[in-house]
């Protein structure tokens, strides 16, 4: 027996490589194609003017603080309400 590597390299012809990598590209574009529309869709379903939809998040930590003031607040509301029951 030799000690002989396989070569597992594979040469295909330009035109089937051209032909994948266009066929690889309509589909993404095609992809991306669907989900503009659908949320387009989404937006005029709801009612949802562009402007706002591309609204940028805040940072999680705002984000988070207004959680715990919101917590804080419900807490003194709930316990404003026991003392006057």
């Amino acid at each position: 027996m030799k000690d002989k590597k396989e070569d597992n390299t594979y040469h295909f012809r330009e035109d089937v490589i051209s032909r994948t990598v266009a066929h690889a590209t309509s589909a993404t574009a095609k992809v991306q194609n669907l989900a503009s529309k659908e949320t387009r869709e989404r937006r005029e379903v709801l009612n949802i003017p562009q402007c706002v939809a591309k609204t940028p998040k805040p940072p999680i930590e705002q984000m988070m603080s207004d959680y715990r003031k919101r917590k804080e607040l419900q807490q003194k509301v709930s316990e404003k309400r026991r003392r006057n029951d």
